[in-house]
C-alpha cells in the first residue's frame, strides 16, 4: 500500500529541492490508495465538491465508483467544463453509486431483546423503553459486502472482516472513540461477541496502519481520535474474563499506545504530554467546501485547490493528460513537452502557506472528537479561522492515556510480565503527577488544558473536559477535596443549573461542542467519575445527574421516537450548531443511557430533580485550606522550574 506513496514523495521532494519529508502543504488526507484522487485530493474531488450537488460534503466521498479509478479519472479529464454543475451532476450520476451501498443486512448473533439488566429497572415506562432501545443495535448494525474486499479501490469505505455498530445518520462507518460508549452499552446488552468483533477490527487497523484511524474511510486514514482502544479492552475483559484475547493482543495494544507516544507528544516543564496534531495540509474531503470557506478568510496568495504533484505523477505513469490547473498555466503558449516539471508545479507553489496550517488544525480538532469548539480557538474568538488545536495540551487526552498506562500495567502484571508492568506503572505515575501539577489550577480547584504557545493554563473558561482526570482515575482518589473543589467549580460556572445534562461549555459560539449542547460521552465521564470517587456527596450528585439525563433522553424519545447524538440543555430537544444537522441513531447515546439504566435503574424517576443541593458548601474549612496549600505549592513548583 505505501510503495506508491514513497515514489511520489521522492518526486515531490526532488522537484521542490527538499531533503526531508514533504512540507505540510504537500501532505494529503490519505496516501497509498489507488482511489485516493477520487476521495482525498485533486481536481476531481474539487470539482465534485464545489458543485455542491448535495447538502452534505460527506455524501460525495461516501459514494462508490462503478469503474476502476483510472477509468473515472480519465473520463473526468475529458470533460469540456468540469466547473459546470450539470456536467458534474451527469458525470457523478454515471460513474457513482450510493452512498450506503457497501453494506448487507445483518442481525448480531448475540442480540437479545430482553437482557437481564432490564428486569432491575423499577419504572415500568423505562423498562419498556429499555426493551425498545435494544432494537437500535439492529438498526445500527453493519456488515460490509464482500465486493468491498474484492474491489477495495472502488470504495472509500475500508473493508474489515467483522460486523460492527455505527453511530447512525451520516456516520455510516465505524468511528474510533464513539465505539467506547457503544461497547459499554453492548456489553450490558449481553452482546460480547459483537464487541469482540469490533475490537478485532480495530486490532486489524493497528496491525496494518500502526494506529486506529478516526473512522472507517480512507479519507480518515491520516488522523485518529481519542485513543480508547485499551480502555475498551479493559471493559471487555471486566465483563467476559476473556484473558486469552487480551494477552494474545498486548503487542498490538502497545503499538497503538506507541503511535501516540511517537507522533503526538510535547515536552513541557520536564514532563511529556500528548496533544492532537495531524500532518495534513489540505481540506478535509468530507467537509471540503466548509474548509475552503473557512480558509477564504485568510489573506495572502490565492489558494488553488488540488494536489498537482500527485496528479502529474499519476498522469506521467499512465501516459495520460494533465491537470486542469496546469492546462490553465499552459495557456501562456508553452507546450507540455517544453515545460519543466518545476514549472508544472507553478500553481501548487503559489498556494498560501498559512492555509495548510489551518487545515492541519481543523483536522487535529477532528482528531480530538470535539469538532468543533471554542476550546480550540484563540481565546475570546468564535471563528474557525482562529483555530490552534496543535498548540493546546488537552487534559482529557492525557487522562485517557494515563488510564491506558494503568490498564496496560495491570494487563502485563496479570500475564506475569513484571518488567513491562513496572514500565507502564511508572509511566502512569509520571503522567498522573504531571496532570495534577501542571494541568491543575489550585486557585480554582479544577483541571484545565494548557496553552503551549502562550505558556499558561487555559483556566479562564469552563469546559466539561475538566472532569476527565476524575473519570480516568488519574488523581489521588483519597483526596476528597479535589472532588469537592471540582464540584464547586462546576456550580460557580453555572454548569449544574440545567435539567437536560451538563453543558460542554458556557460559550455560545455556534459550534456544536459548545453551549447549549450536552454530549452523551461527557455526561458518562462526569457521572461515572463522581460515582466511582470516594466522596459520598459526589455519589448523590452523580445519581441526580443520571436521573435528569435519562429523563431528558426518554422525553425526547417519547416525542420523536429517536435517540440523538446531542441535546440542548435548556430546551431538552436535540442539539444544534456546527457543520451538519443533528444526527439521529445514535450509538453512543444509546450506550450511555443503557449504562445509566443499568447503574441506577432501581432509583430513577421520570421527573427532573435539583442537583445544586448535593454540592458541598463553599465555606468548608478543609476545602479552603486545600486550595490555599495547593496554590502555594504550585507557585513554589513554578519558581523551581
Amino acid at each position: 500500500m505505501y510503495f506508491g506513496y514513497t515514489i511520489v514523495v521522492v518526486l515531490c521532494a526532488f522537484s521542490l529541492h527538499v531533503n526531508s519529508e514533504p512540507a505540510l502543504q504537500d501532505m494529503p488526507p490519505c496516501f497509498g490508495w489507488p482511489q485516493e484522487e477520487i476521495y482525498c485530493y485533486g481536481d476531481l474531488l474539487h470539482s465534485a465538491q464545489v458543485a455542491e450537488l448535495y447538502n452534505d460534503s460527506k455524501h460525495y466521498v461516501d459514494m462508490n465508483i462503478n469503474e476502476e479509478p483510472d477509468v473515472v479519472l480519465d473520463a473526468y479529464e475529458q470533460l469540456d467544463d468540469p466547473t459546470d454543475e450539470e456536467t458534474m451532476a451527469g458525470f457523478i450520476d454515471y460513474y457513482y453509486e450510493g452512498p450506503g451501498e457497501e453494506f448487507e443486512d445483518w442481525i448480531p448473533d448475540d442480540w437479545t431483546k430482553d437482557p437481564a439488566f432490564i428486569d432491575d429497572i423499577n419504572d415500568a415506562e423505562y423498562r419498556a423503553w429499555a426493551t425498545e432501545l435494544q432494537e437500535i443495535w439492529i438498526h445500527l448494525g453493519r456488515k460490509i459486502k464482500e465486493d468491498v474486499k474484492d474491489n477495495q479501490d472502488m470504495y472509500s469505505l475500508i473493508y474489515v472482516d467483522q460486523p460492527f455498530i455505527v453511530p447512525g445518520g451520516r456516520f455510516r462507518e465505524f468511528y474510533y472513540w464513539d465505539s467506547y460508549w457503544v461497547i459499554n452499552g453492548l456489553l450490558i446488552s449481553e452482546m460480547p461477541e459483537t464487541v469482540k468483533g469490533m475490537l478485532t477490527n480495530f486490532l486489524t487497523m493497528v496491525d496494518e496502519s500502526g494506529f486506529v484511524p478516526n473512522g472507517g474511510r480512507i479519507y480518515f486514514s491520516r488522523r485518529s481520535q481519542p485513543p480508547l482502544l485499551i480502555p475498551m479492552f479493559a471493559r471487555y475483559y471486566n465483563v467476559t474474563g476473556d484473558s486469552q484475547f487480551v494477552e494474545d493482543n498486548l503487542d498490538i495494544l502497545e503499538m497503538e499506545y506507541n503511535f501516540w507516544m511517537t507522533n503526538r507528544t510535547i515536552d513541557l516543564m520536564q514532563h511529556t504530554f500528548n496533544h492532537y496534531a495531524v500532518d495534513m495540509g489540505m481540506p478535509r474531503p468530507e467537509a471540503y467546501v466548509e474548509d475552503l470557506e473557512t480558509a477564504s478568510t485568510i489573506s495572502g496568495e490565492v489558494d488553488i485547490p488540488g494536489y498537482y504533484c500527485y496528479s502529474i505523477t499519476r498522469n506521467k505513469q499512465r501516459g495520460g493528460g494533465i491537470s486542469i490547473a496546469i492546462k490553465q498555466h499552459l495557456k501562456k503558449g508553452i507546450t507540455i513537452e517544453d515545460t519543466p516539471f518545476e514549472d508544472m508545479l507553478w500553481c501548487r507553489m503559489k498556494k498560501n502557506l498559512r492555509r495548510p496550517e489551518l487545515y492541519s488544525n481543523l483536522a487535529s480538532a477532528c482528531e480530538s472528537g470535539w469538532d468543533f469548539s471554542s476550546r480550540w480557538l484563540t481565546e475570546g474568538r468564535t471563528s474557525l479561522d482562529t483555530i490552534r488545536t496543535k498548540e493546546i495540551i488537552p487534559v482529557d487526552l492525557n487522562s485517557i492515556l494515563c488510564m491506558s498506562e494503568r490498564i496496560m500495567a495491570e494487563f502485563y502484571e496479570r500475564q506475569g510480565n513484571i518488567s513491562k508492568s513496572e514500565e507502564y506503572r511508572t509511566a502512569y505515575e509520571k503522567r498522573r503527577y504531571a496532570i495534577n501539577t501542571v494541568l491543575f489550577d489550585p486557585s480554582i480547584g479544577a483541571w484545565f488544558d494548557y496553552d503551549v504557545e502562550n505558556g499558561k493554563l487555559l483556566d479562564d473558561e469552563y469546559y466539561l473536559s475538566s472532569v476527565a482526570p476524575v473519570w480516568a482515575g488519574c488523581y489521588d482518589d483519597s483526596d476528597e477535596n479535589r472532588i469537592k473543589s471540582l464540584m464547586k467549580y462546576f456550580e460557580r460556572e453555572g454548569a449544574l443549573g440545567y435539567n437536560c445534562g451538563v453543558p460542554t461549555s458556557m460559550r455560545e459560539s455556534g459550534q456544536q461542542w459548545d453551549f447549549p449542547n450536552a454530549w452523551p460521552p461527557l455526561q458518562e465521564m462526569l457521572i461515572t467519575g463522581l460515582a466511582d470517587s470516594s466522596l459520598d456527596g459526589a455519589h448523590d450528585l452523580a445519581q441526580r445527574l443520571a436521573n435528569n439525563w435519562v429523563y431528558c433522553n426518554w422525553k425526547s424519545w417519547s416525542d420523536t421516537g429517536h435517540m440523538f447524538e446531542k441535546y440542548d440543555v435548556i430546551k431538552g430537544t436535540p442539539g444544534g450548531g456546527g457543520e451538519y444537522d443533528v444526527q439521529l441513531g445514535f450509538g453512543w447515546t444509546n450506550g450511555v443511557v443503557i449504562q445509566m439504566l443499568k447503574r441506577y435503574g432501581d432509583v430513577l424517576t421520570r421527573e427532573y430533580v435539583d442537583v445544586s443541593s448535593t454540592v458541598p458548601m463553599v465555606t468548608d474549612i478543609s476545602l479552603t485550606l486545600f486550595l490555599v496549600i495547593h496554590a502555594v505549592a504550585a507557585i513554589a513548583t513554578t519558581v523551581l522550574l
